[in-house]
């Protein structure tokens, strides 16, 4: 598979790669995004109990993911873009093509640090890449 149209990775498509992908299987994006955030907790719980992934980093990751979660259901990355319009830091055109890409805590990617969610556990999951290698799991990586 072509790593840039991977499953919850962000790019090109995001929200409208999930969109395609439930409708393919006959599922709502809701049903998919369940379905990928069960399979990346089951994915990360192997990980630990074959000890490629350290419980300290896990907590790290789960509190990552919580954290995107409560700033995208607050619209904090939104009131922020606008803030910096305002300061003259962006244009607004700069703003809208931004806020026109996935956010933080939504399907197919977003700015920061992703561990989970839809990419799998330091995937292209919800708030891009995680720590390891390039878009990869971080129990993958190589020292």
């Amino acid at each position: 598979m072509n790593p840039r149209f991977a499953p919850g990775r962000g790019g090109p498509g995001g929200q409208d790669r999930a969109k395609y992908l439930a409708d393919a299987l006959g599922i709502t994006v809701e049903k998919l995004q369940a379905a990928m955030e069960a399979a990346a907790k089951a994915e990360q719980a192997q990980a630990i109990a074959e000890g490629r992934l350290p419980q300290a980093q896990a907590d790290q990751m789960a509190a990552e993911r919580a954290l995107q979660k409560y700033i995208a259901d607050k619209g904090l990355f939104k009131a922020a873009v606008e803030s910096a319009v305002k300061d003259g830091v962006i244009t607004s055109a700069q703003a809208t093509q931004i806020l026109s890409r996935p956010q933080p805590g939504m399907f197919g990617g977003g700015p920061g640090r992703g561990p989970g969610g839809p990419g799998g556990p330091g995937g292209r999951g919800p708030g891009g890449p995680g720590p390891g290698r390039e878009g990869g799991r971080p129990w993958d990586s190589q020292p």
